[in-house]
């Protein structure tokens, strides 16, 4: 009996785990554990036993640190376009508001205005009682 389940070297984590790689992969693991007999008759037996579950184990690992060293390649590759889109985000609207900075200036200058002169008819109509009831019959 050999030393692994699966050729290591011939291991493509792309081809894996992005093309339907892994099922035939698993599937050739699971067609050699099927033509194992086990047996415990013997010390011998007992020991092939723990070495097929060993092998199946190794397996195990050897895939998912192939899948687990590509999935680090893509998050860094990930975290290097993040990076560049926050840029642009932080740039852009820095741009935008400097752009709308005068509208901005403007519109809270013609609010100020506006409630000036709301202010200025409310203290005009408190002061003249008949002032404020010509006012509220024009609005009515």
């Amino acid at each position: 009996m050999n030393n692994q389940l699966i050729p290591v070297q011939e291991i493509n984590a792309l081809e894996i785990f992005t093309k339907d790689g892994l099922d035939p992969l698993l599937l050739a693991i699971e067609k050699e554990v099927a033509t194992f007999v086990p047996s415990v008759e013997t010390a011998a037996d007992r020991k092939e036993i723990a070495s097929m579950a060993y092998k199946v184990s190794q397996s195990k690992t050897y895939i998912d640190a192939a899948g687990k060293s590509l999935v680090d390649d893509i998050k860094k590759q990930a975290k290097v376009i993040d990076t560049a889109r926050k840029k642009s985000r932080d740039r852009l609207d820095e741009l935008r508001d400097q752009v709308r900075k005068p509208l901005n200036d403007w519109e809270a200058e013609e609010a100020r205005k506006k409630k000036e002169e709301e202010e200025r008819i409310r203290k005009e109509e408190e002061r003249d009682p008949q002032r404020r009831r010509t006012a509220e019959a024009g609005r009515a």
